[in-house]
């Protein structure tokens, strides 16, 4: 079944507070745009347009303190974890075909 004949997704929603994740549905019921963000969305087939945001782990460790992601602030492990993490990352850039610079500037790849 192609993806915009379906009725509903399922996503993930997570609490780092409590360290859960569960499954949420979604209805799509006059759903004409889905933006899926996360680590690896780079992969997912079946996407009409690719966004790189072009960013060092620092950057996303920054970030995090930020928005208080429960105890991984700080943590040696998440920060080397986030180091390997973009360097695999950085090799996707080149499936982008929009790339957001580290000042937030749009480029649109050729």
């Amino acid at each position: 079944m192609p993806f915009m004949e379906k009725k509903e997704i399922s996503k993930p929603l997570v609490d780092y507070d409590a360290n859960t994740i569960e499954g949420v549905a979604i209805d799509l019921d006059g759903i004409q745009v889905i933006i899926a963000e996360g680590t690896y969305t780079s992969l997912l087939k079946h996407v009409d347009t690719r966004i790189f945001i072009c960013k060092n782990w620092l950057d996303t460790l920054e970030h995090r303190k930020k928005r208080k992601r429960g105890s991984e602030v700080g943590d040696l492990f998440v920060e080397q974890v986030l180091s390997i993490e973009h360097k695999i990352i950085a090799g996707h850039k080149h499936l982008a075909d929009i790339l957001i610079t580290k000042e937030n500037k749009v480029i649109i790849v050729d």
